[in-house]
């Protein structure tokens, strides 16, 4: 946008960048920017924390990618599963992934990092859980961009911060206001993404960790339907999946999900949303 070309300048130097905003005030367009300016000159790396709008994989998760030249295709990727669309409920999924994320995109030694916080700003556990993700990420610029001063509570945080330097920025008289059903049908566009080439597996659980939002019992029928992450020894999630059955006694999970390495299957983090993938696949 013609009102962002000024602010460049600020950013000459790198490091990294935390956008702050609640929803609709063109966070996620603002990153995309950075990217298409930054990345064909330097290694950009981008944390996607918007788990109900990601721009990066699917819905519930948290996502990394590295460019490098090509600010479109990534030259790596990684994923956090967080288990739900909203960070509330999931604080503390949502703290770990982002500095799990960071720390592995430290490894490609990035130019600029670049994080899209999600649009929880609102209350006193969103300032909590802001406060939290500066301070754990610890950003060279901390970007604001609000309407009528409403991130104000946040930022007089790190106002005398010595390595933290505030900007402020209006909303774009560009960014379009959605509705709830766009964004409803935007988060099933990226599931239907997601699942792309996705079909029945069965999944021995012998040897295999469970955490997250866990039914009562293994043999409830509340398993059924509800997005689980498939994850590495690592944590770091090899695919999304949705349970269609479990089988206690052959102690097997049977999930509709797209392929993956079952030799590198270590984990499996069961989310809070139950998708019906007859609305999408």
């Amino acid at each position: 946008m013609p009102e962002w070309e000024g602010v460049i300048s600020l950013f000459q130097g790198g490091g990294t960048l935390y956008l702050l905003g609640k929803s609709d005030t063109g966070k996620s367009s603002f990153c995309r920017y950075l990217i298409e300016r930054f990345a064909p000159l330097s290694r950009i790396a981008y944390l996607d924390g918007d788990t109900g709008q990601s721009t990066i994989g699917s819905p519930a998760t948290a996502g990394l990618a590295i460019y490098d030249g090509d600010p479109v295709t990534p030259v790596a990727t990684g994923f956090r599963f967080i288990g739900d669309v909203s960070p509330r409920g999931h604080l503390l999924q949502g703290l770990t992934a982002l500095k799990r994320l960071q720390a592995f995109s430290r490894q490609f030694n990035p130019w600029m990092t670049v994080i899209d916080s999600p649009g929880y700003v609102s209350g006193e556990a969103a300032r909590e859980y802001q406060f939290s993700q500066i301070e754990i990420l610890r950003p060279d610029h901390l970007v604001a961009i609000q309407e009528r001063g409403e991130l104000e509570e946040i930022l007089a945080l790190f106002r005398s911060h010595p390595a933290v330097r505030t900007h402020r920025f209006r909303v774009s008289p560009a960014v379009r206001k959605r509705s709830r059903e766009w964004r409803t049908r935007y988060r099933m566009e990226r599931f239907s993404q997601a699942f792309a080439g996705a079909h029945r597996q069965e999944i021995d659980t012998m040897g295999i960790g469970f955490h997250g939002r866990l039914p009562l019992s293994f043999r409830d029928p509340d398993w059924e339907g509800l997005l689980i992450g498939l994850c590495d020894a690592d944590h770091f999630l090899l695919t999304p999946g949705i349970v269609e059955h479990v089988d206690p006694v052959r102690g097997l999970i049977r999930v509709f999900a797209p392929d993956f390495d079952p030799e590198r299957l270590a984990s499996v983090q069961v989310g809070a949303i139950r998708l019906d993938r007859e609305r999408w696949v």
